[in-house]
């Protein structure tokens, strides 16, 4: 069995926080990545928590915005029920603290990075710089070559396996970017029902998406549920490798600090040349030509 980086997405399609950055259309990409160990350890977990899920429950599958939400599947279980099945995967991460990559993106972005966007297609390993969601992904991409592939965090070759998200079951998708080390140089796009682990990559996207979202509307300090929810996600003490972690008490201001952390990355931006979105993706090109 080979490594399996598995991909999952989140976002606030238009939806507008409370912070003085948000973007209606944000999208967020998370990787969490099973060294070939952890990844038939991650199946094991998997199919234990989807036979009782099936047996006390009657659903198929774990989709954590509607555990949260009580929607669809989950809405006749009770409250209580549903954070016991967040504490029991939070704990499960707490544990084995798999590595997990994440990248936001929105179309306020390429302002904020001095970049020009034209009209055309600019594409690089069939992802168009132009469109801010495979923007986001492909960043996301090469954050797990910088982070995870170069440094040897896992053995090679792996996998990547992307949740469908509306795009035909078991297709591939060609990427240049890791060389030999990705197998057979394809990204996959499977089905979370098929493929288990995504739905751990759905607890992460959807886990760190919600806490950022509750920071950037404080809400936390208004609703029980957020609350309790920002203390399950910091018990699970995800391993985030590119992302900021700060220790807070109960009653502080997020909102203000996710805010000031952005201002300190965005003043740090006003220095970089203004380019098009052309002669960046060149410049990528260059920087990670695959071997």
């Amino acid at each position: 069995m080979n490594t399996g980086i598995y991909i999952d997405d989140s976002g606030t399609t238009g939806q507008v926080s409370g912070s003085r950055f948000s973007s209606p259309n944000t999208k967020s990409w998370y990787a969490v990545v099973f060294t070939p160990s952890n990844r038939v350890l991650a199946n094991a977990f998997m199919h234990d928590c989807l036979k009782d899920l099936k047996k006390d429950y009657n659903a198929n599958e774990f989709h954590f915005k509607d555990v949260y939400n009580g929607k669809n599947e989950f809405k006749d279980i009770p409250l209580d029920v549903r954070l016991n099945i967040l504490e029991e995967f939070a704990g499960f991460f707490k544990e084995y603290q798999f590595p997990i990559v994440c990248q936001s993106f929105s179309p306020d972005e390429y302002t904020r990075n001095n970049l020009v966007k034209g009209a055309d297609i600019q594409k690089i390993d069939d992802f168009n710089l132009n469109n801010y969601s495979d923007f986001s992904l492909y960043h996301l991409l090469l954050r797990i070559k910088s982070h995870i592939a170069d440094l040897n965090v896992c053995p090679k070759p792996f996998e990547i396996i992307i949740d469908q998200d509306g795009k035909k079951v078991n297709v591939s998708r060609t990427v240049n970017l890791f060389g030999d080390d990705l197998l057979n140089r394809q990204i996959q796009y499977k089905s979370s029902e098929d493929e288990h682990l995504i739905q751990l990559a759905d607890f992460a996207a959807f886990c760190l998406n919600r806490v950022k979202w509750i920071q950037q509307n404080n809400s936390h300090l208004s609703k029980p549920i957020d609350m309790t929810f920002i203390k399950i996600c910091s018990y699970a003490n995800f391993n985030t490798v590119n992302m900021v972690k700060k220790c807070t008490t109960i009653g502080t201001d997020l909102k203000q600090v996710h805010d000031n952390l952005l201002q300190e990355r965005y003043d740090r931006n006003i220095f970089l040349p203004e380019k098009s979105v052309k002669e960046y993706k060149e410049e990528l090109k260059k920087k990670n030509k695959p071997t």
